[in-house]
């Protein structure tokens, strides 16, 4: 059985990779943010010698 697909059912992810996270947000068909994530990482800094 198929489904049909509904003009409400198209949805946008973006990936934003910033310097100390990565976040991810789902946009509707308006650009209303829907729903996001996000994740922060250690930074790694120069050590001397």
């Amino acid at each position: 059985m198929a489904m049909e697909k509904k003009e409400e059912d198209v949805f946008i992810g973006s990936i934003d990779q910033g310097t100390t996270s990565t976040r991810f947000i789902i946009y509707d068909r308006h650009g209303k943010p829907i729903a996001s994530h996000q994740v922060e990482f250690t930074q790694i800094y120069p050590q001397a010698g």
